[in-house]
C-alpha cells in the first residue's frame, strides 16, 4: 500500500505577520497643513476709496436737498389750477384738454413723494457717512498698531471691508428707482407742458383773457373780478410748466451723480482685489484721513439740514430753517 509524503524539495508558506511585527513598524506622521499668514492690510487702498466714497456721497447728498426745493410747482393749489384751466379749455381744444389732465395726473404723482429726496438724504446718505467713518476709524487703528496685529483681527477687518463696501450700492437701491419714476414723470410734464403751451397762447381771446386793445376796454378788463382770476389761472399753470423745467434739471443732475457713483467699479471692489493693486499710487493714510475729516463734516451738515426739510413735509407750521 503506497502513501503519499511530503515533497522534501518543496517550501512552506510564508507566515502572515503578527501583530507584534505590525505593532514594531514605525507610526505614520501626518502634517497638518499650516495657513500661511495674511497679507498686510492694503490701508493706503482702503483710506483712499473710502474717501471717495465720502465725496460721491456728498454730491449726492447736495444734489438730493437741492432737488428737495424744486416740488412747489406741483402743489395742491397748482393742481387745483391746472384743473381749472382745463375745464375753460375744453369746449376749444380737445389736445390742450388732454395735455392738461395728463399734467394734472403727473402732478399729482410728483407732489405725492416729495418727501423723498430728503429722506434719502437725511437717512440713507447718513448711514453711508457712518459705514464708511466707522471703516475710517478701523484703519486708523491698524496704522497705528500695524506691527503688533494678530491674524484674527487681519480677517475680522478683511470682512468689515467687504460688508461696508457692499452695504452702499444696497442703500442706494431704492434711491435709484425713485430717481428713475421721477426722470419718467420729468419726460411726460415736459411732452405735456410743450403741447398745451403751444395751443393755450392762442385761446387767450376765446377764453376772454386777451387785454384789450380800446383803452376803456381794458380798463373794464382790469377791474372784472373773474376775468382776472381766469388770468390768473393762465399764468399759474404757465408758470407750473416753467418751473417743472428746474425741477427736471435737479433730477437729471442727481440721477447722473448716483450712476457715476455706481458705476464707479474700483469703489466696490472686494477686499481680495484690493491686495492686487499698486497702494504706491494712493497718498498715505494720514492724508487721506485728513481730507475724510473734512467731507464728514460736510456731509453731516447736509444731511442735519435734509432731516430739516424731511420733518418740515410733515410739520409745515413748525419753524425751520432749511
Amino acid at each position: 500500500m503506497l502513501t503519499s509524503t511530503p515533497h522534501e524539495h518543496e517550501k512552506p508558506l510564508p507566515k502572515s505577520p503578527s501583530n507584534s511585527a505590525q505593532r514594531s513598524r514605525p507610526p505614520i506622521i501626518r502634517f497638518l497643513s499650516i495657513p500661511p499668514e495674511p497679507s498686510p492690510p492694503p490701508l493706503r487702498i482702503i483710506a483712499a476709496l473710502s474717501v471717495e466714497h465720502l465725496q460721491r456721497s456728498l454730491d449726492l447728498g447736495q444734489n438730493l436737498l437741492n432737488l428737495s426745493r424744486t416740488y412747489d410747482f406741483a402743489d395742491l393749489r397748482r393742481g387745483y389750477d391746472v384743473k381749472a384751466l382745463e375745464r375753460q379749455v375744453v369746449q376749444f381744444n380737445y389736445n390742450a384738454s388732454s395735455a392738461l389732465i395728463a399734467t394734472d395726473y403727473v402732478l399729482k404723482n410728483i407732489i405725492r413723494r416729495a418727501y423723498s429726496p430728503a429722506a434719502y438724504a437725511s437717512g440713507n446718505i447718513d448711514l453711508i457717512r457712518e459705514i464708511i467713518n466707522k471703516l475710517l476709524m478701523e484703519v486708523k487703528e491698524l496704522d497705528d498698531t500695524i506691527g503688533t496685529v494678530d491674524r484674527q483681527h487681519l480677517l475680522i477687518f478683511e470682512d468689515e471691508v467687504n460688508a461696508a463696501y457692499a452695504l452702499v450700492p444696497d442703500e442706494l437701491a431704492g434711491l435709484g428707482d425713485f430717481l428713475k419714476a421721477s426722470s419718467e414723470h420729468c419726460e411726460i410734464i415736459q411732452y405735456t407742458g410743450s403741447t398745451a403751451m403751444s395751443i393755450l397762447p392762442g385761446l387767450m381771446s376765446a377764453l376772454g383773457i386777451a387785454r384789450p386793445w380800446f383803452f376803456l376796454s381794458a380798463w373794464a378788463w382790469e377791474r372784472d373780478l373773474q376775468v382776472q382770476e381766469r388770468l390768473r389761472i393762465y399764468r399759474s399753470v404757465k408758470e407750473v410748466f416753467h418751473e417743472s423745467f428746474f425741477h427736471c434739471e435737479a433730477v437729471n443732475l442727481a440721477e447722473a451723480t448716483l450712476r457715476r457713483y455706481l458705476e464707479s467699479y474700483d469703489l466696490f471692489r472686494p477686499y481680495h482685489y484690493l491686495l492686487t493693486m499698486d497702494d504706491s499710487k494712493f497718498p498715505s493714510v494720514e492724508e487721506s484721513l485728513a481730507k475724510a475729516a473734512f467731507y464728514l463734516n460736510e456731509l453731516e451738515s447736509v444731511t442735519a439740514i435734509a432731516g430739516k426739510a424731511y420733518e418740515a413735509q410733515f410739520h409745515p407750521d413748525s419753524e425751520m430753517d432749511v
